[in-house]
């Protein structure tokens, strides 16, 4: 990457202003222009070096009151399966099998965000379609931190 694909790269992993011109800034701290910007994020994007680039929501600002980290007791030859199924649901954010399984039998993982369901409704729902009826709801009750990685500091990248 070249130094101003790095600046843009760092500048735009953090919060972007809700502001009417935010290209405009980033382009004031990058030294450069809007325009050159706007072709950077593309280019970076079109290369896979960047993977997306979306607005961030607060959820628990936005009326998502509850959320909980399930871990589910999935046979391996359905980790698959289950995984596909659980993906598609909206409320997942993350979805992952992990290895090895934890108490060696919990090995996938889903967090599951609500707003006017029910959470314990939900999860019950989803148990009945994966037909996966041992698992564990650890709610989230105080959240402590919660930022993007950064993977720009001083000049230096991953």
């Amino acid at each position: 990457m070249t130094d101003l694909e790095i600046k843009v790269a760092k500048a735009i992993e953090g919060d972007i202003g809700a502001e009417k011109y935010p290209f405009r800034k980033l382009a004031d701290i990058c030294e450069t222009d809007e325009a050159a910007i706007l072709l950077i994020i593309k280019k970076l994007r079109v290369e896979g070096k960047i993977r997306r680039f979306c607005a961030v929501l607060r959820h628990r600002h936005a009326g998502v009151v509850e959320n909980a980290l399930v871990i589910w007791a999935v046979p391996p030859e359905q980790c698959e399966r289950v995984g596909t199924i659980l993906s598609a649901y909206g409320e997942v954010t993350h979805c992952y099998q992990r290895n090895p399984p934890f108490e060696q039998k919990f090995n996938i993982f889903s967090m599951i965000h609500c707003t006017k369901k029910s959470l314990k409704q939900f999860i019950e729902t989803v148990s009945k379609k994966l037909d996966i009826f041992e698992f564990r709801i650890l709610a989230s009750e105080q959240e402590f931190k919660k930022k993007s990685m950064e993977y720009f500091s001083d000049g230096q990248y991953f």
